[in-house]
């Protein structure tokens, strides 16, 4: 019910035309590339679409921390149709994630997947509707979200290709190897996230979501 301007959109490449912006679409926020590129090459705006913010390259490469972690998998979460599935606040693991029903949230959850991920149907209904109380870590190569249904939460995949279509939005954060986004679908950055970079149960700390400075990607610490 309050957007601002800081949607920004980052990506480590530097090659020409990486980062493309296509169709009648707005940023509103901040361009970031690799640093050493050239924002007149990397940078492919069309003629419809619009950049509120700066266009820039960073100081230095983003890092991530790995991904595993000790909590023992449940195998792979199937929700099929008409079907409806809840979790409980807490901690899971899945060998991967398919829905095509519903998931329905009781409390904050947090979810490491180690394969294929794809939301769709009505997708998973976070606790509250607020972004931190679902946050998704993907070591996986493969993340699909399809549908018309909102999804409020942060998805943390940096080795795999994520893909947006459908009508619905994303209302949280996303960090991706690439990116990829069609439909009538919208992603909303939820400054909510930027406090939550704590670590999780294998010391995992989540340093994705915060800008540090207008000029570059921040270091962490």
């Amino acid at each position: 019910n309050n957007p601002g301007m800081n949607g920004d959109l980052g990506i480590d490449g530097t090659s020409a035309d990486a980062l493309k912006i296509n169709g009648s679409v707005t940023v509103k926020g901040d361009l970031v590339i690799g640093p050493g590129g050239d924002t007149n090459t990397v940078i492919d705006i069309s003629a419809n679409s619009t950049v509120t913010g700066t266009q820039t390259a960073a100081v230095r490469e983003r890092n991530y921390y790995s991904l595993s972690t000790d909590v023992t998998s449940s195998g792979s979460l199937t929700v099929n149709g008409t079907e409806t599935y809840t979790l409980a606040g807490g901690t899971y693991r899945f060998d991967s994630i398919k829905i095509t029903g519903s998931v329905n949230t009781t409390g904050p959850v947090v979810l490491y997947v180690d394969g294929k991920i794809s939301i769709a149907g009505n997708g998973i209904a976070t606790s509250g509707s607020a972004p931190p109380n679902l946050l998704i870590y993907s070591s996986g190569d493969d993340v699909s979200i399809s549908g018309n249904a909102n999804i409020f939460g942060g998805i943390y995949a940096p080795n795999a290709k994520v893909s947006v279509s459908g009508n619905g939005g994303i209302y949280g954060g996303i960090v991706a190897d690439q990116y990829d986004q069609s439909g009538n679908a919208s992603i909303h950055f939820d400054e909510a996230l930027k406090t939550h970079g704590g670590k999780g149960p294998n010391g995992v700390k989540l340093l994705a979501w915060q800008e540090q400075n207008t000029a570059s990607w921040g270091t962490g610490a």
